[in-house]
């Protein structure tokens, strides 16, 4: 069943699985299928050179935490929870192979970035672009 919703979860994104999901009788919420792409397999990976790093809502305007994914393997890798500057640069500070980080141009992780991995090159992420220049991606 976990296979099932991880497939899902990877074919669809978390919000777009649940409506197959609900046709194949499961139960279960979006953020159970963000969860299962964190949790499978994390402890086989080859280390991320490429990563992306968002905000996401754990409880929309309430709790939000940072999804950080590995953009060459079209994977999530890890969610974090909370948004702090501390929280995500200890995170990449276990992560030294790190050589590009996308993200957006504001919030706290402009400054995590530099301070854990000073090498790295920084760069917006493409639907923050689009969104700052008034259209959607």
């Amino acid at each position: 069943m976990q296979g099932l919703v991880r497939q899902l979860a990877l074919a669809f994104g978390s919000r777009p699985a649940q409506a197959p999901g609900r046709r194949l009788l499961l139960r279960v919420g979006k953020d159970t299928f963000l969860h299962s792409l964190a949790a499978d397999g994390a402890g086989n990976m080859a280390e991320p050179r490429v990563i992306g790093l968002d905000d996401w809502a754990w409880r929309k305007g309430q709790r939000y935490g940072t999804l950080i994914c590995d953009l060459e393997r079209h994977r999530a890798i890890d969610l974090l929870p909370d948004r702090e500057p501390a929280t995500a640069a200890a995170w990449l500070g276990g992560h030294p192979g790190i050589g590009i980080v996308a993200r957006d141009r504001n919030g706290g992780h402009s400054g995590a970035v530099p301070r854990a991995l000073p090498d790295a090159v920084r760069i917006a992420d493409r639907w923050h672009l689009l969104d700052c220049a008034g259209s959607s991606p």
